[in-house]
């Protein structure tokens, strides 16, 4: 007789992942894609199993950034609407690429590629979620979200075990950041967020700072102000109205925060977006 067992730590819960796209490429050095802009707000992801590939973003503004350089072995996590052009840097460049909604709050770096090992079972389980979301019905769809899902989690397991060092404080850390963007229009304050991760006010600055390079204050008004920023693209509200939504005491004092973050102000940030659409 045989018998083997294992028990289950504090569980993650799963992500609520679903994906619209995922397609394969073997790209050679003719391969250019161009991606026309969008407001569409999704994640993409791109997993190299072979070669190197570039990929160009902009900022928030606009504005083009270095290209990202994403080598086999890793996995990048974008912002879908800064995905401008990407191709390879020379030979080929054998990728897969997906486009999701949802799981907000993951621990991966965004526009910033993480080595995660077995390219291989990704390459296994990857043509699974293609040939479930060509199929088009209600359950394969669900079936290509769920194994994508999975093949998120196993790289979160990768990632987190070691494929970059880790604090030990970052939990504590992804969970006030939730909580940060689920209350961007009734902001929580500094120590509410600390106690609510059970750490004492000081401890919590200091490990926000080292995990998210930001002091907890500036990061949450950044969030509220990116949020500021698609409310403008989205053009159904005025300037009076997203302050009210996101908590600011008036117009005026939304516009100096926005002008400080992104260089001009919401009027200027509206009338380029509606000049380039």
């Amino acid at each position: 007789m045989w018998s083997d067992h294992a028990f289950s730590a504090e569980a993650r819960p799963p992500l609520p992942i679903v994906l619209k796209v995922v397609y394969a490429a073997d790209a050679d050095a003719s391969f250019d894609a161009m991606k026309v802009p969008t407001e569409e707000r999704r994640q993409a992801v791109f997993r190299t199993v072979g070669g190197e590939g570039r990929v160009h973003l902009t900022s928030e503004l606009g504005e083009d950034l270095p290209p990202l350089s994403v080598r086999a072995g890793t996995v990048a996590f974008l912002e879908f609407h800064r995905v401008r052009r990407y191709g390879p840097v020379s030979g080929s460049w054998r990728f897969w690429y997906f486009e999701y909604d949802g799981a907000d709050g993951l621990p991966f770096p965004w526009n910033r590629p993480v080595a995660v090992a077995d390219p291989a079972r990704d390459e296994a389980e990857a043509p699974e979620c293609l040939r479930a979301l060509r199929e088009g019905t209600p359950e394969s769809s669900a079936y290509a979200s769920a194994v994508f899902t999975a093949m998120v989690h196993r790289w979160l397991v990768a990632y987190t075990a070691g494929a970059e060092p880790r604090d030990a404080r970052a939990p504590q850390v992804r969970e006030a950041v939730m909580e940060m963007r689920r209350n961007l229009g009734d902001p929580p304050s500094i120590p509410a967020l600390a106690a609510r991760v059970g750490m004492s006010e000081r401890a919590f600055r200091d490990a926000f700072q080292a995990v998210m390079d930001w002091t907890p204050k500036r990061y949450l008004d950044r969030l509220r102000l990116e949020k500021a920023a698609e409310l403008l693209r989205q053009n159904r509200s005025s300037l009076a109205e997203i302050a009210e939504v996101l908590g600011y005491s008036s117009p005026f004092h939304l516009s100096r925060a926005f002008r400080e973050l992104f260089g001009v102000p919401p009027s200027t940030y509206a009338a380029v977006i509606r000049r380039d659409r």
